[in-house]
């Protein structure tokens, strides 16, 4: 998962779509992404976060988690990025997307409204201090 951070600290999030099977219409982060083989996890977190919003930024790493919600059982690679440039969703990915302050994160990130990896993702970055 990706975090886009603008120069004013507020932070990217998506919508996930209606129609999603897991966790339709539920706060995601900036953009998500699956390791296909011989990827690294940086490489994907790239690829998807260009396919997803149109950005291309560097990253930083910020760690790694393990959930297990049937069906996912997945490990996730958290990263961040700064970035003012202009965001192009893929609405077939998502229903939306828009910048939040980090309070109003938090609000989004401890509510049923989330997906439970962006919880856990928020919870890596702002150990970051970010």
């Amino acid at each position: 998962m990706i975090f886009v951070i603008r120069s004013d600290g507020r932070i990217l999030l998506q919508h996930r779509s209606p129609s999603k099977t897991i966790f339709p219409d539920c706060w995601d982060s900036s953009s998500s992404f699956h390791v296909t083989f011989g990827e690294s996890y940086e490489q994907a977190a790239r690829r998807e976060l260009r396919e997803e919003t149109g950005i291309s930024a560097p990253l930083t790493y910020l760690g790694k988690f393990s959930y297990h919600i049937p069906p996912e059982n997945e490990i996730v690679a958290v990263f961040s990025c700064r970035s003012d440039d202009p965001i192009k969703i893929d609405l077939s990915e998502s229903s939306g997307a828009s910048f939040h302050t980090k309070d109003e994160v938090n609000a989004i990130a401890s509510s049923e409204k989330a997906a439970p990896w962006l919880t856990r993702g928020w919870n890596i970055l702002t150990d970051g201090r970010i």
